[in-house]
C-alpha cells in the first residue's frame, strides 16, 4: 500500500512537471512590439506613432512583418535576435503579424490598438455639502 502511494505521489509530480514546462514553451515571447496603444481625439483620426519592435527567434531564417490583410511588407529582416523602429500610421485596430518568408507560417501576432480620448465629465461642485443644520 505504501509503494502504491508513492507511485501515485511520484506521478502526481511528473504530470505537473510537464504541465509547467508546456506553460513556459507557450508563454515565451517570439514578438513584441511598444507601445501596443494610441490614443486619438477624435475617432476615424490617424494616428502616427514610431513603433519599437524586438525579436526572439529560435532559428535563423528570413523574415517579414505585415499589416494584417496588406501584402506589402512593412519590414525584413534574417537575423535570430533583431531590433527594429519603425514609423506607423493607422487610424484603426490592427493585427501585426511575423511570417516566415520561405515557407509563407505565420510565426507571431501582436495587436495594435487606437483608443479615442474621452475627457472626465466636470461634476459640479456643491458650495455647503455639510451645511444641513
Amino acid at each position: 500500500m505504501n509503494n502504491v502511494t508513492q507511485l501515485i505521489g511520484m506521478i502526481i509530480i511528473l504530470m505537473s512537471c510537464q504541465a509547467l514546462r508546456a506553460e513556459q514553451i507557450n508563454t515565451k515571447q517570439v514578438m513584441t512590439v511598444s507601445p501596443g496603444k494610441c490614443v486619438v481625439k477624435t475617432r476615424g483620426e490617424a494616428c502616427l506613432v514610431k513603433l519599437d519592435f524586438e525579436f526572439r527567434l529560435d532559428k535563423p531564417g528570413d523574415f517579414c512583418v505585415y499589416q494584417y490583410g496588406q501584402y506589402q511588407a512593412l519590414f525584413c529582416f534574417s537575423e535570430v535576435m533583431h531590433s527594429q523602429s519603425i514609423s506607423f500610421k493607422t487610424s484603426k485596430d490592427t493585427r501585426l503579424v511575423l511570417v516566415d518568408r520561405l515557407t509563407g507560417d505565420k510565426v507571431a501576432f501582436r495587436d495594435f490598438s487606437v483608443l479615442t480620448y474621452k475627457p472626465a465629465k466636470i461634476r459640479k461642485r456643491r458650495k455647503r455639502a455639510w451645511g444641513i443644520l
